[in-house]
Order: structure tokens, then sequence, then C-alpha cells
């Protein structure tokens, strides 16, 4: 009953994104055993899950505009809406820019470049694919430029992009 869906070799079905993702990175070693290691991944994670809570509302206020209490909104408010959830999000003191700044500080420490030891992780690939999604400017009023304060991010995002076996939607 929900989307999406994934089948095991054994049969089972699991739901939720995120345990899958995480069932994968298990499976090719880019979520780590280490348990120290685990909660550093989770906590990027957990800020990218932050940054998404940013924009999300700004991407359903048209296609659900009940759940945000605009049951009788036409189109034209709607998208007045949207484009100043989205003018909110783009202002450099918005919790936006507040979650990327303390993920760019993630990453002053490392010396690999990686947000978690020497090699990509989950965070890596989490964090890869949220700034590959604004680069690709689908999201009217934010710029694809978006990152571009972020000097540690862009590298991360350009490092991933070059590894080998990345795929670029």
């Amino acid at each position: 009953g929900q989307l999406p869906l994934l089948e095991i070799d054994d049969g089972r079905m699991i739901m939720q994104s995120g345990g899958m993702f995480r069932w994968a990175g298990r499976l090719s070693g880019h979520y780590p055993e280490d348990p120290a290691q685990m909660l550093e991944v989770e906590e990027i994670i957990g800020l990218v899950e932050d940054l998404n809570k940013q924009i999300m509302p700004s991407m359903y206020i048209a296609r659900m505009p009940e759940a945000y209490g605009h049951f009788d909104a036409d189109k034209d408010k709607l998208a007045a809406i949207q484009g100043e959830l989205r003018k909110k999000i783009v202002e450099p003191t918005s919790d936006f820019h507040k979650i990327a700044k303390l993920l760019e500080s993630k990453l002053e420490g490392s010396s690999s470049g990686w947000f978690c030891g020497d090699k990509p992780t989950c965070a890596d690939i989490e964090m890869f694919v949220k700034m590959r999604h604004l680069k690709k400017g689908v999201l009217d009023g934010i710029p694809t430029d978006i990152w571009k304060t972020y000097p540690k991010l862009e590298a991360l995002h350009d490092k991933m992009a070059a590894t080998p076996g990345a795929v670029l939607p």
C-alpha cells in the first residue's frame, strides 16, 4: 500500500526509501560497520533530511494544498505562495543556509574531502543527490548556484560526480 517498495530475494517486501538506501549502502560498502563512523554518517544524512524539510513545502504546496491548509486556493495563489516559500529558502539567513553551513563545517576537518573516512559513504551520496537536484534548476526560484558560497560542499559534489560508477541524472 505504499511506494517505494523493494522486494528482496527471499521474498520480503520492504518499504521506506531511507532503509533501502542504508541496506544498499551496507551491501556496497558505503555504510560503515564501525558504530562511531555509522553515527557520523547518520548525522550527515539527518542534516540533508533537514535541508529537504526546508524545500519540501515549496514542492508540495501546489500538489497537496489541503495538507498545508489551502483548501480553496487557485493555481495562481498557490504559485505565489510557492514563490514566497522559495524566496525565503534562498535568503542568506534562512534555515536552509544555516544547515548548509553546518554541512560545510563538517567537511572542514576532512583531509579526504569526504564526510567520514577516506572513501565515499552514504553521507556523501545523500549530499551529492541533494546538491545535484538543486543544481539542475528544476525548482523555479531556487538558483542553480545556491551552493556557490560553500566551496567544500562544491568540491565534494565534483569529487562525487567524478567517482567511477557515479550516475549523473
